[in-house]
């Protein structure tokens, strides 16, 4: 249900930690004392924002192969019924 949830949220978290770890630098250039807690928010999103991408390919690899693409033939096919206007 959740599945290409997971990718954008990976992906977030991996900007996220980008734009933490640029304004890390700009902070610590200018010496400022909390600039460690953006290096700190940045190494911990990046490493969720990866986890959650190798999570992702993951089940990509496993989906592809169990899927062999021909899915009426599949013993997991349900068609779904289509409603029409006149129901």
């Amino acid at each position: 249900m959740f599945r290409k949830t997971k990718f954008y949220v990976a992906v977030a978290l991996i900007a996220q930690a980008v734009a933490s770890l640029v304004t890390f630098i700009v902070l610590a250039a200018k010496k400022k004392s909390h600039a460690a807690a953006f290096l700190a928010v940045g190494g911990v999103s990046g490493a969720a924002g990866a986890y959650l991408m190798c999570e992702c390919i993951d089940e990509e690899r496993a989906l592809e192969e169990y899927c062999d693409g021909d899915c009426e033939n599949c013993d997991e096919y349900k068609p779904c019924k289509k409603k029409t206007t006149l129901d």
